[in-house]
């Protein structure tokens, strides 16, 4: 039975991480794997997944893992960028060379790479990703990136391209999904209220965090918003990965700042309008071709950006789908092909 390690944005209640925890555990445990999760809340994971949990900043048990694993899986997500922190950067890096230098086999799980901004990170990813083993990473400024750095990998996609949905019939529903920003104030807020106002009236209006931590807050601003506009929206709180997903497969239009909001959305079949913050949001929006506002503009495009939204045609999008659900499955016949090699 192989020992297999997994690190990742795991255990913080963020929707598109522990989905993807979730599809490579399955992948695993189909396998006969022993999987040990590092996880910002063990017992929750551990009791979730059915799998063994330690802490991901309990050094003494992440060690004794690393130490007697056979393989390491890094992902997925962005997991390797400095916009969010450095010190994450770091931290995922860290965990990476841990593995190396334990001589593991490692594996980076349908990763999104960058943006690294400063010189010195830049400098150890290309150091230890050209030591691993396997880098799957999910779009194509990720693969551009490492060929320009003389680092191999294969193109996949999201893993969560890889799920199954249920057809479910689209009702008169929106669903408006934000995450807190710097850029994300109030006056932009008053601004989508003032559009969602005018346009959806009469639709029902969903509010969806996908992470409570770091949603929640501006989700509440605009719940109140909506409220002083005579307009009673529903905010989803804790609602299970399945269910979110239920919630946006339902919805006929879909606002989104989450990148896996987004996928999920474009998936089912929703119109979708992306609202930018990272360059990972901006990219699947232009593969998808959905359309797309930048947070810095919304006080000035927002109203023509939900216009673009309820033109745009489902069938722009299906080509890219068909591709990404076959790339995805690329994410796991790798993981598979990791565990099955001596070598």
């Amino acid at each position: 039975m192989k020992k297999v390690v997994l690190s990742g944005y795991f255990g913080f209640d963020n929707f598109g991480d522990e989905k993807v925890l979730s599809i490579i555990v399955d992948t695993l445990k189909s396998q006969g794997a022993y999987i040990t999760v590092l996880s910002r809340n063990p017992k929750k994971t551990s009791a979730l997944y059915g799998v063994e949990s330690v802490g991901s900043f309990n050094p003494i048990a992440l060690l004794q893992k690393i130490m007697f694993c056979d393989v390491l899986v890094s992902g997925g997500g962005s997991l390797l960028q400095d916009v969010t922190s450095v010190k994450s950067l770091f931290y995922y890096l860290g965990i990476i060379f841990l593995g190396l230098l334990f001589r593991k086999k490692v594996m980076l799980y349908s990763q999104g790479i960058g943006p690294i901004r400063t010189p010195i990170g830049r400098w150890w990813t290309k150091f230890l990703l050209k030591r691993v083993n396997n880098i799957a990473v999910r779009d194509q400024r990720s693969f551009n990136e490492l060929s320009k750095a003389g680092i191999d990998a294969v193109l996949t996609a999201d893993a969560l391209w890889g799920l199954e949905f249920p057809e479910r019939e689209k009702k008169n529903q929106v669903v408006i999904q934000l995450r807190s920003w710097s850029g994300m104030n109030k006056e932009k807020i008053q601004n989508i209220a003032d559009v969602i106002a005018e346009d959806f009236r009469g639709y029902n209006i969903k509010i969806l965090p996908l992470q409570i931590s770091s949603d929640m807050n501006v989700c509440r601003k605009m719940q109140q918003e909506l409220k002083l506009r005579n307009i009673d929206a529903e905010l989803f709180i804790n609602l299970s990965c399945d269910d979110i997903i239920r919630v946006i497969s339902e919805s006929r239009f879909v606002i989104a700042m989450r990148y896996h909001a987004c996928l999920v959305a474009i998936k089912s079949g929703a119109r979708v309008l992306a609202i930018s913050y990272d360059i990972k949001v901006e990219n699947l929006a232009s593969q998808a071709n959905i359309p797309l506002i930048p947070v810095e503009i919304i006080n000035r495009g927002f109203s023509n950006a939900v216009e673009n939204m309820k033109a745009y045609s489902q069938q722009s999008s299906s080509f890219f789908c068909l591709k990404e659900v076959t790339k995805s499955r690329q994410n796991n016949e790798l993981l598979c092909k990791i565990l099955s090699d001596d070598k």
